[in-house]
């Protein structure tokens, strides 16, 4: 009698390590409020896992290969990835560590016009399970929450804090000449200190904490300084209205200027996939204290786009 229980407790417990070492399929999902293409855009290419991928976080990470073919990283000597697109809407990632691979698949569904169903699936043991509950190790579910967090969050999506407002000064006093000397910080300060003197002489109430800039061309720069009172045009100095009930798509910029074309290439972004129009040429807006800057400098600005 006591053997057959030794036997049957045996058998039992070489039936459940049997088991431990069967790879079943082990599914992470989530649903994110976004387009099938956006979802896509961030699922099929490799670069774009930098943003929400903690393994490939490191800048000097180089990916090889196109999102039309397989992609592939070296994360260290002995980590890598090997994305392979099966179709639009599906790729499998090959994880090889210390000479070991896993394989996973990727698929997305759209729910809705606005909605889409993320699904990570891998073929794993019960035995790897528990050892990845002891040992830290790379989670598909993190890296499914961080990319919903960054296609939902537009501080996450675009990189920059960026939102529609209502128009705020609909007065803004503006004078505009060509670049100075090839300055444009020169050519900024000799325009504003033009319009402060005709503001002083004229006795007009005006914004002092901030003013705008305008590239009009390549050549040519606008500077302007919100103001509370209507004024007749002069030959060097006009006055642009702004409707009331006009908006503008906001964004907010820290960094160095000359890196500056960053912010721009976001809110174009945004305005696509809001579906807005540019009506009228860009504001970016200055602290008074930066008069004086260069392409090196680091500012705090604001850029402004006139849409509907």
């Amino acid at each position: 009698m006591e053997t057959k229980k030794i036997f049957i407790i045996v058998s039992l417990i070489s039936l459940v390590i049997i088991l431990s070492f069967i790879p079943v399929d082990n599914i992470r999902q989530t649903v994110i409020k976004a387009s099938l293409y956006d979802v896509a855009k961030q699922i099929s290419d490799l670069n774009n896992w930098k943003k929400w991928n903690p393994d490939l976080v490191n800048k000097s990470i180089k990916i090889d290969g196109s999102f039309n073919n397989d992609q592939s990283a070296i994360i260290t000597l002995t980590y890598s990835y090997l994305l392979h697109h099966i179709n639009p809407v599906a790729v499998s990632l090959r994880r090889t560590l210390d000479g070991s691979s896993t394989s996973s698949l990727i698929e997305i569904a759209s729910v809705t016009d606005t909605t889409t169903a993320v699904s990570w699936s891998e073929k794993i043991t019960f035995f790897e399970l528990m050892k990845r509950s002891i040992v830290e190790h790379f989670s598909r579910q993190t890296n499914l929450d961080n990319l919903k967090k960054l296609i939902e969050d537009v501080n996450y999506k675009y990189g920059f804090f960026i939102k529609i407002v209502p128009v705020r000064d609909t007065m803004i006093l503006t004078a505009k000449t060509n670049i100075i000397g090839n300055s444009f910080a020169y050519t900024t300060v000799y325009l504003y200190n033009l319009l402060q003197k005709f503001i002083d002489k004229h006795g007009i109430p005006y914004q002092k904490k901030y003013f705008y800039t305008t590239a009009l061309s390549n050549h040519e720069v606008a500077v302007g300084v919100p103001i509370y009172k209507r004024i007749k045009d002069s030959a060097n100095i006009k006055c642009l209205q702004l409707p009331g009930s006009g908006r503008l798509v906001e964004g907010t910029y820290s960094g160095r200027l000359s890196d500056k074309q960053s912010i721009y290439t976001a809110i174009n972004n945004f305005m696509m996939d809001q579906h807005l129009k540019q009506v009228a040429q860009p504001l970016e807006q200055y602290s008074v204290s930066d008069t004086m800057f260069n392409a090196n400098s680091n500012v705090n600005i604001k850029i402004f786009y006139p849409v509907f």
